[in-house]
């Protein structure tokens, strides 16, 4: 580029006009490069509107895959002994409930000690501290507690057991008489959380904490050699006690789950009385429906961007295209993923008289949508919950409408092996492929340039020196 700002010169021409002239003409060669490149980027961001309106899509069907955890009954009204949920299994009607015995987490502690800080261990190195509970399934939910000779204070071992963080805590409590004790409370109740402490390699600390939790044949948890033992129980476990509609019934927590189908109680106190509250399940369409609707907004959403991404204007023969044309015009990914998810909305499932989506007044319009019908879908879903249930979760792995449709959008959205990766990483190779024609095509025009930018000041040097001579002769003569 040197020398270019008084190119001409010589020959009292503005050659600089005409070299940018000549730039311009080359750089055309790269409109027809650079439009392409335009259009692979259109093609990948519109691929990427399509993968999030798909996972918007799939996560709907995924819930619908999931049909039966969609409670299908509700409780009204409020209960002075329990909360209580419903789930998808809990039949609408009356039970009557009554709550006898609330379930209690066991408290024990050690008796009096002067001083919380004062060392109550032998001089052993080392001593073991095991907490256990019949609860505790693995030998790893034990909690094992090692100490040297300096940390046997109950401050000390209370911090120990706090930091095991599992299912026992402890704090020391000073009394009236201002002693001090350990006490150790379990953090969940029922019998099957009792407590049991043994204490290996310091028989001094063994006397103070060993203790053994037993329960008899009528459920009374109590301590075992309690008069000789250290520790003293505070409060004994014990586990809630219910009837529902006449039937005994025993939860080792005060949430009682599946105790009876699909109801979740929470209990808060003894029923009132000995009197049994009343709960009424009543049916409750609501949360089904709204998860169908979900999944209809879903596709309609994905189906409207489909039309746009593949919009057509025709124009006149040997005119430019429409600015407007969607990107995806006659893509195969598109229309194969647009046909895939017509032949869901239209396959019958095995579920019985509702077997297809327009018999719950689920039909497709003209355009490709979908719109509902509430009367009808109403109606399905009071009068036939089981099939409705059937036909959008089937078995949960292959069959149901729900979840064949979430098979389907979860592979073609795979990040490695799904049609919209492929399809996505195919144009991505061919963008790389163009970028690279575009840098050569950039360095022939650069070449080029340079050619003419010599050529140019040949030129000018030439013409300069005809210039010289002319005046010379013109002195000569003159």
């Amino acid at each position: 580029m040197a020398g270019i700002s008084t190119l001409g010169i010589g020959a009292n021409l503005d050659l600089n006009v005409q070299m940018d002239q000549l730039e311009a003409m080359e750089r055309r060669r790269l409109d027809p490069l650079n439009t392409q490149k335009a259009s692979y980027d259109a093609q990948i961001s519109a691929f990427g509107k399509m993968q999030s309106s798909l996972e918007k899509l799939k996560k709907a069907a995924e819930d619908l895959k999931k049909y039966g955890d969609i409670s299908t009954t509700k409780v009204t009204g409020e209960y002075k002994a329990f909360d209580v949920k419903t789930d998808g299994k809990a039949v609408a009607g009356v039970h009557d409930i009554l709550v006898t015995q609330l379930a209690k987490a066991q408290t024990i502690a050690t008796k009096g000690q002067t001083d919380n800080k004062a060392l109550l261990g032998s001089d052993a190195a080392e001593r073991t501290i095991t907490i256990t509970q019949p609860s505790q399934k693995k030998d790893s939910d034990k909690i094992v507690i090692k100490l040297d000779k300096e940390s046997t204070s109950l401050i000390e071992i209370a911090d120990a057991i706090n930091k095991t963080d599992k299912n026992i805590t402890a704090s020391v409590v000073k009394d009236k008489t201002n002693n001090y004790h350990l006490v150790v409370t379990s953090k969940k109740e029922g019998t099957e959380n009792r407590i049991s402490i043994n204490v290996d390699g310091d028989d001094t600390l063994a006397a103070i904490l060993n203790v053994e939790s037993d329960i008899d044949d009528k459920g009374n948890v109590t301590l075992k050699n309690a008069a000789s033992s250290g520790m003293e129980q505070k409060v004994a476990p014990q586990n809630a006690l219910l009837e529902i509609d006449g039937f005994e019934l025993e939860s080792q927590t005060n949430e009682a789950k599946d105790l009876f189908p699909g109801l979740t109680l929470t209990l808060k106190k003894e029923s009132e009385n000995g009197k049994p509250d009343h709960l009424i399940v009543s049916e409750d369409i609501e949360p089904a429906k709204a998860k169908i609707k979900v999944w209809v907004d879903a596709y309609n959403e994905f189906q409207t961007l489909a039309s746009e991404l593949t919009k057509y204007t025709p124009t006149e023969s040997g005119t430019a295209p429409n600015k407007t044309n969607g990107p995806l015009i006659g893509d195969s990914t598109l229309r194969g993923i647009q046909s895939q998810l017509r032949t869901h909305v239209r396959t019958a499932q095995n579920s019985g008289e509702l077997n297809l989506l327009n018999k719950m007044g689920i039909k497709q319009k003209l355009d490709g949508t979908l719109e509902i019908d509430n009367k009808i879908l109403d109606k399905a879903l009071k009068e036939n919950p089981s099939s409705v249930k059937v036909f959008f979760a089937g078995d949960g792995e292959k069959t149901g409408f729900g979840t064949e449709n979430f098979n389907f959008l979860k592979d073609t959205l795979d990040s490695k092996e799904g049609t919209l990766h492929n399809a996505t990483d195919g144009i991505q190779k061919k963008k790389k492929s163009l970028d690279k024609r575009i840098e050569q095509t950039n360095k022939q025009i650069e070449n080029t340039m340079d050619i003419y930018r010599r050529q140019f000041q040949n030129l000018d040097k030439m013409m300069s020196s005809l210039s010289s001579t002319t005046n010379s002769l013109s002195r000569l003569l003159g």
